[in-house]
């Protein structure tokens, strides 16, 4: 559960987008809908965005470990009718990862004896799948929690600059809160990629660089063609 904690933090360095560029956008009309419109308009998206990644998370887990669980079924029936013919199978495939036949033989044998076992084992060799446990969709309930927590607080950062600052320096201009939401976003990204690394062997430098240019390269090509489409608006305006 700790790595899925991870994984989804890392995963949720892409709230930065929806909430990035609203924030970037609304830098070039903030004159004209003020900085509480901006709050307003990155808040509701940002809600949409957390409830549809944790609701989502939720049954994309849920659904893959029904798969693998019907997978299973058939993997036991198969072994109920076709037994001699699953048991060659899993000699065969011991044999390619470099046993001898008589040593594949006693091993898939003996932990034939144990049919439950065995099963779990033919989903690991041979279809490369891991079984969930029995309290899987708590467990998928879990992951759609911590991908909406993940999403609700990593994607609040780039809103930070235009929260907290106004109240520090009321007449500071827009395009310095833009600036701000920017540094904030960088910043928190490079640490969500550092914190990373202390699940894997990775440089914890290199892990928040990894992070820091990924989510910044997303952001800055979504941010050129909005602005690129928003020309053209005005254009035509």
């Amino acid at each position: 559960m700790i790595f899925q904690t991870v994984v989804n933090f890392d995963r949720s360095s892409f709230p930065f987008i929806p909430t990035y560029l609203p924030c970037s956008h609304s830098c070039s009309y903030s004159f004209t809908i003020g900085i509480g419109g901006i709050i307003f308009w990155d808040h509701s998206k940002l809600n949409k965005t957390k409830n549809s990644m944790g609701v989502g998370e939720f049954l994309s887990s849920k659904a893959n470990n029904e798969w693998i669980l019907s997978e299973r079924e058939r993997e036991e029936w198969e072994m109920q009718n076709f037994r001699e013919g699953e048991i060659q199978e899993m000699i065969d495939i011991y044999i390619n990862k470099g046993l001898t036949l008589e040593d594949a033989t006693i091993v898939i044998k003996t932990m034939a004896k144990y049919e439950d076992f065995f099963v779990d084992i033919m989903m690991q060799q041979e279809l490369e799948l891991q079984v969930p446990e029995s309290n899987h969709v708590e467990q998928s309930m879990k992951e759609g929690f911590v991908m909406f927590c993940s999403f609700a607080f990593f994607g609040a950062m780039p809103l930070l600059g235009y929260v907290i600052i106004p109240l520090l320096f009321p007449d500071l201009e827009p395009t310095y809160l833009f600036k701000s939401a920017c540094v904030v976003t960088a910043l928190v990204l490079f640490l969500l990629g550092s914190i990373k690394s202390n699940f894997s062997r990775s440089n914890w430098f290199l892990s928040g660089m990894e992070t820091l240019l990924l989510g910044g390269t997303c952001a800055t090509v979504a941010f050129v063609i909005g602005s690129f489409v928003n020309g053209l608006l005005d254009e035509d305006q």
